[in-house]
C-alpha cells in the first residue's frame, strides 16, 4: 500500500480545519453561558494529555498508522476488530458532520430545498476527495486555510463594534459544575475527535514530531474556537446563544457598517463550508481505510462508492430535524465517543509501551519486518 506522507504544515492545517470544522457554527459549551471562555480553556487543558497519548502511540511505531499498530500489538483478529470499531466511529462522525452541514445549508441558505440535496453534494465531494487520496485533501487544506484566516479576520474586524463585554460579565459567575460540563462536551467535540488522525497519518522516525504536530493543531485550533465563541457570546448574549442552532451566523447578521456593508454572513457560510468539507472528507477517508483494513484489503478506493452511498443514507436518516440533532449532540455524543477518544487509546498506549520495553533487549528485531499477530 502506497504511503501518503504529509508535511508538518499540511497536518497542522488539517488539524486546525478539522477542529474548527462544525464547531464554529454550532452552539458549543452552552452550559457555561457567559463563562464559555473558561470552559474552552479548560477543555484544551483536558485534551493535552490525550493528544500526547495519541502522539506517543504513533511515535512508538514509526511509519505506521493506528490501523497497522493495532494489528501489530493486538494480533490480526483482535486488531482488525478494533480497527472495525474505529472505522465505525469515523463513519458515524462523518454522518454527524454531514448532517450538521446539511441542516446548516438548508436553514440558512436554501430553506425551500430538500435537506437531501446539500447532503448528497457534500457526500459526493467527500467521495471524490477520498478517491483522489489524502495528499489531495491536504493540498486543498493548504489552499483553504489562508482564505479562511483572511475571511475570519475580516469578519471579526467588522464585528468588533457590536461586541458588548457586559454580556460576558460577571466572570466565573456560573457554578463550577456548568463550566466542567461544558468543558467535557468541548473535549469530546471537537478536540478529542482528532483521534481520527491516528488512522490516516504516519509518524516519522523523529519521536517528537507527532507531539509537535498534535500540540500545534490543538493550540491554534483551540485559540480560534476560543476567539470565535467568546465573540459570538459577546454579540448576542448567553440567552440567544443557547436558543439558536447556528449562533455565529446570527451574530454576523448584526454587522452593518454605514448602511453599505451588510449581509456579510455569506463569509461565515463560506468559512464553514470549507472547514466542514475538510472534516467530512477526513472522516470519510478514515472510515474507508478502517473498513478496508478490517476486511483484509490492501487498498481502500474500491470501498469509496458503496460506502459513500451508505454514508448518505445513514446521515439522511440520522435525525428528523435540527432540534433532535442538537439534543443528541448535547446528551448522547459524549458517552458514545468516550471509548474511541479515551478508553481504547489508553489501553493501546499501555500495551504498546509494555511491548516496546519487552523489545529493548532485542535490538535485532525490526518492527517493519515483524510478522503481525
Amino acid at each position: 500500500m502506497r504511503r501518503e506522507l504529509l508535511s508538518f504544515k499540511q497536518i497542522v492545517y488539517l488539524l486546525i480545519l478539522f477542529i474548527t470544522g462544525s464547531t464554529i457554527i454550532l452552539p458549543v459549551g452552552t452550559e457555561a453561558k457567559q463563562d464559555i471562555w473558561a470552559a474552552v480553556i479548560l477543555a484544551i487543558v483536558m485534551t493535552v494529555p490525550m493528544v500526547l497519548v495519541y502522539a506517543r502511540i504513533l511515535s512508538l511505531f514509526p511509519e505506521r498508522n493506528l490501523l497497522e499498530i493495532n494489528e501489530q500489538i493486538l494480533g490480526k483478529i483482535v486488531g482488525r476488530f478494533i480497527n472495525f470499531m474505529f472505522a465505525f466511529y469515523a463513519f458515524t462522525l462523518c454522518a454527524l458532520v454531514l448532517d450538521n452541514f446539511g441542516q446548516f445549508i438548508n436553514v440558512t441558505a436554501m430553506p425551500e430545498t430538500p435537506l437531501a440535496i446539500p447532503m448528497v453534494i457534500l457526500c459526493l465531494l467527500a467521495l471524490w476527495a477520498t478517491k483522489e487520496g489524502l495528499e489531495v485533501i491536504a493540498r486543498s487544506g493548504e489552499i483553504y486555510f489562508p482564505i479562511i484566516v483572511f475571511a475570519a479576520a475580516f469578519t471579526f474586524l467588522f464585528l468588533t463594534p457590536n461586541l458588548n463585554i457586559q454580556r460576558l460579565q460577571p466572570p466565573l459567575h456560573q457554578n463550577s459544575e456548568g463550566i466542567v460540563s461544558a468543558a467535557l462536551h468541548l473535549f469530546s467535540f471537537p478536540f478529542a475527535e482528532t483521534v481520527i488522525f491516528m488512522m490516516i497519518i504516519y509518524s516519522s522516525k523523529k519521536t517528537k514530531a507527532m507531539t509537535k504536530v498534535y500540540l500545534a493543531g490543538l493550540v491554534i485550533g483551540g485559540a480560534i474556537i476560543l476567539l470565535s465563541v467568546t465573540s459570538v457570546m459577546a454579540v448576542i448574549g448567553p440567552e440567544r446563544y443557547q436558543a439558536t442552532y447556528f449562533p455565529a451566523y446570527l451574530a454576523v447578521q448584526t454587522i452593518n457598517v454605514g448602511d453599505f456593508l451588510q449581509r456579510v454572513e455569506v463569509v461565515v457560510f463560506l468559512i464553514a463550508i470549507f472547514a466542514g468539507f475538510t472534516k467530512i472528507s477526513l472522516c470519510f477517508y478514515a472510515a474507508c481505510k478502517g473498513f478496508s483494513n478490517a476486511l483484509g484489503c490492501k487498498e481502500y478506493p474500491f470501498l469509496a462508492v458503496p460506502l459513500g452511498l451508505l454514508e448518505f443514507l445513514f446521515a439522511a436518516n440520522l435525525f428528523n430535524n435540527t432540534k433532535q440533532m442538537a439534543r443528541w449532540a448535547s446528551e448522547v455524543y459524549l458517552y458514545f465517543a468516550f471509548p474511541f477518544q479515551v478508553a481504547l487509546p489508553l489501553i493501546l498506549w499501555i500495551v504498546g509501551e509494555v511491548k516496546q520495553r519487552g523489545r529493548q533487549g532485542s535490538p535485532e528485531v525490526d518492527l517493519h519486518d515483524e510478522s503481525q499477530g
